[in-house]
């Protein structure tokens, strides 16, 4: 069966007609009724053909206008570069404007800018749709691929069988075959026009950025104009109210008069300042707002290129782009409570303004306190008429005064009140982006799947990797970083020089406690924690060693330096839990004395934990780069493969604890449940490493370590609470043979003496070992679920699933939409 074409399909208005007569009908058959179903359907793809023309001629109108669009572009650019050159001369044009003008120019501006972020967020949603429309035609393309496959079944099926179908069907589906056919055309049609569509409007955001940043410039700069004029004015009012009126300087010196001067001065000088703070809020509010436009511009992008792109490595690298961090102290805090004071404060002032509307009265009552403060009351007199003119005259300033922090205050709160609205909203929309980010990068993949393909091109990209790998420490960075970080890395490593010199001390004390330890007498429960803190401390010189390093290379203002500063912090930590733990397992050390752990299981345990080390600081220091520059993991090949082996020695390295778990009689359920998901969980993203799930593989390295320092944590407090309770049952044994004696003949004492109880686990009654364990337990699963919260609270494990399996399915369709495209 050929392709259909409008020579050899019926018109729509022949397929018009029959529906019309069909319509008309009252009474229809089943196969009339079937017959105008059919002919509907076909007006609809007519109808649908026709839009489908249309947009074919305004793509083409697009493109043919594309070269004059872009040329526009380019000279408005150049134009907007030669106006930021003569900003200074626009600037000082500004300064000689009246406050009324500068209003309005500030006024003219925000419109302005306003529709020029619509303009721009346009521009950016056309773009977006152009970027993903392959993979949108792609699916279209695929999806008409198929449903034509069926429509030349069905109708080759008419032709060779002797079962015909009815001639309103075949109607309907050359016509729906004419449509598919002519939608694939204008999706062909629309790739070829996509590259040079794209380069026109990505001319056109940057002239739009350009100019939005020339207007934000402007606004800024007439703001802070504005903000000047309103505050010299306000001093120029304080001036007034602290400018002497009074001629007599003995009027001036009376007490009524300088107290009441006090309270203008005061006044006048919060009236400074409350200008200054409501200019400092309209500054902050013009950069909340901008940031919260750019954060909607991003969700809305966001939305529509996941739902294109899912299951694409784009998307991983269009993730990483979208996430927002905002400079430092750009929020404002304490806003309810600025809001609060505010109100409060412009209500006192009401209440202040409304006891002088009437100055006679309150003159008298300042009269009546004078009196009333007089010692003698038969000699009170009235005030005198300078005294009473010199007051109404500062009354009448510190009226104004108080209309214009009135007015000052309104301002401030209205911007408080708005500042506080924007920050909640930018807040609410960058926490809802975070969380669309870190699920949906959490489930995509972001890289190529380790096969056979990758490591035949394995050589030449990781010879390319090598080539553009650049790193540069020249001596002018490294003596910055020395002068910069002088400030941290002196006190620590006068700490470290003090731990390490306090080393020998500790290990005399260590050594004296283990002797203590082995007597009955001089045990108690003090000496596991002492012993346990005084190893811990012997671990600090190292770890301060490691901050110096990183803190002095943050310094140094390399491009690296908040990656090195991010190892050092998990190195130093990674340091002190690992050394101590070696350190409690040393030969004739605290795991032998106070554990009571034999020195060959106590050795196989130390060996191993050693063995164990090389590859976790290998997997913290990828762990670290892949969430600092996640977008460089896409051509990370090295690292694919450094991570990949490290983690199967983690599984080599932890797979004899597990065994000796499972040896081990008597061993807790639960204890040996977690230490077999650690030791098999290397091997989980061993799988994920090999299907692409580069970054993923990555952040759960981190937990999964994270993990593992809780295990050894919860292993020192059970065994130090084992410790413990075995005193106190060793105590409590000795005691009650002391009192067994005690009710002993002297014949009996003699043959039965006292013998001091061995430190034994079987001494510590069974309730007891229950209730810790459990209360530990508790403690363990609590700081389980912190560690890994972000994922349990964020990601949903049936939505990730879902994403995975689309994930799958779209990387298993790929080659054949390849198949299925070229034989369209």
């Amino acid at each position: 069966m050929e392709s259909a074409t409008l020579t050899n399909i019926t018109s729509r208005q022949t397929i018009q007609n029959q529906l019309n007569a069909l319509s008309n009908r009252s009474n229809l058959t089943a196969y009339e009724t079937l017959a105008l179903s059919d002919y509907k359907k076909a007006i609809q793809f007519y109808d649908e053909l026709a839009g489908l023309e249309k947009q074919a001629e305004l793509m083409q109108k697009r493109v043919m206008q594309a070269p004059r669009e872009a040329r526009y572009a380019l000279d408005n650019l150049a134009r907007i570069k030669r106006e930021q050159q003569q900003s200074e001369q626009t600037k000082t044009e500004y300064q000689h404007l009246s406050l009324s003008q500068l209003e309005s120019q500030l006024k003219n501006k925000l419109e302005i800018l306003q529709n020029q972020q619509e303009n721009l967020a346009n521009i950016n949603n056309n773009l977006v749709a152009l970027q993903t429309q392959p993979e949108r035609a792609m699916n279209i393309m695929l999806e008409n691929a198929r449903r034509l496959q069926d429509i030349r079944y069905q109708l080759n099926n008419d032709f060779s069988s002797n079962d015909d179908i009815r001639p309103s069907l075949q109607v309907l589906l050359q016509v729906e075959q004419l449509y598919l056919q002519q939608q694939n055309k204008f999706q062909q049609h629309a790739l070829q026009a996509n590259t040079q569509l794209q380069d026109v409007l990505q001319k056109q955001r940057d002239y739009t950025a350009i100019y939005l940043e020339l207007i934000q410039s402007d606004i800024q700069y007439i703001q802070a104009t504005i903000n000047n004029k309103r505050l010299n004015y306000s001093e120029e009012t304080a001036k007034e109210a602290q400018r002497s009126t009074i001629n007599s300087q003995e009027v001036e010196e009376y007490p009524v008069i300088k107290h009441e001067k006090a309270i203008n001065k005061a006044l006048s000088e919060r009236l400074i300042s409350v200008t200054q703070n409501s200019n400092q809020l309209v500054q902050k509010g013009i950069r909340i707002k901008s940031w919260l436009e750019r954060a909607i511009q991003v969700e809305s992008n966001l939305k529509e290129q996941i739902t294109v792109l899912r299951g694409s490595l784009l998307l991983s690298r269009i993730l990483f782009q979208k996430q927002i961090n905002l400079p430092p102290n750009i929020l404002t805090k304490n806003l309810p409570t600025l809001i609060a004071d505010l109100r409060l404060e412009q209500f006192d002032i009401n209440q202040e303004r409304d006891q002088l509307y009437q100055s006679s009265n309150y003159i008298n009552k300042l009269a009546d306190t004078i009196n009333d403060s007089m010692i003698d009351k038969t000699k009170t007199m009235p005030l005198s008429k300078e005294v009473w003119r010199a007051l109404e005259s500062l009354i009448d300033i510190r009226r104004d005064l108080l209309d214009q922090l009135n007015i000052q205050l309104g301002n401030q709160i209205s911007q408080a009140i708005n500042l506080q609205l924007d920050q909640q909203q930018l807040l609410g929309v960058i926490d809802s982006l975070e969380q669309t980010l870190a699920q949906q990068i959490f489930w995509v993949n972001s890289n190529k799947p380790i096969d056979l393909t990758w490591l035949t091109s394995f050589p030449d990209a990781a010879k390319a990797e090598i080539t553009t790998f650049n790193f540069k420490l020249p001596l002018v960075s490294i003596v910055k970083g020395l002068i910069n970080s002088s400030v941290v890395t002196i006190p620590l490593l006068l700490a470290c020089l003090f731990f390490f010199w306090m080393n020998c001390k500790f290990k005399q004390r260590l050594k004296e406690i283990n002797e203590e330890v082995r007597v009955f007498k001089k045990d108690s429960q003090l000496h596991t924690p002492v012993a346990l803190i005084l190893t811990l401390m012997m671990t600090f010189s190292g770890a301060f060693i490691v901050l110096v390093v990183g803190y002095w290379f943050l310094k140094t203002g390399n491009p690296h330096g908040d990656f090195v500063w991010s190892f050092a912090l998990q190195l130093a930590l990674f340091w002190v839990l690992f050394s101590w733990c070696i350190n409690i397992l040393k030969p004739d050390g605290i795991a032998e004395n106070h554990f009571l752990i034999a020195k060959k299981e106590n050795t196989w345990l130390r060996q191993h934990l050693i063995n164990l080390m090389l590859p976790l600081i290998v997997l913290i220091y990828w762990s670290s780069y892949g969430v600092m520059y996640p977008l460089r993991l896409a051509d990370d090949v090295i690292g694919q493969l450094i991570v990949l082996i490290f983690l199967f020695l983690v599984f080599l390295f932890t797979l004899p604890f597990c065994r000796r778990n499972w040896q081990l009689k008597g061993g807790h359920l639960t204890r040996t449940i977690v230490i077999t998901i650690l030791a098999f969980s290397p091997l989980v993203l061993i799988g994920l490493m090999m299907v692409g799930y580069y970054y993923t593989t990555l952040r759960l390295s981190s937990r999964w370590i994270d993990s593992l320092y809780l295990l050894l944590l919860w292993y020192i407090i059970y065994h130090s609470c084992i410790r413990g309770l075995s005193i106190a049952a060793r105590k409590l044994a000795y005691k009650r043979a002391l009192e067994r004696r005690h009710n002993m003949t002297r014949e009996e004492q003699e043959n039965e003496p006292i013998t001091e109880p061995p430190m034994s686990i079987e001494l510590i009654s069974q309730q007891s070992l229950r209730l810790t364990s459990m209360v530990l337990f508790l403690i363990f699963i609590v700081a389980f679920y912190w560690i890994w919260s972000d994922f349990i609270t964020i990601f949903s494990f049936l939505d990730g699933i879902q994403l995975w399996h689309t994930n799958v399915q779209n990387e298993a369709g790929h080659t054949l939409q390849a198949v299925t495209l070229a034989l369209i």
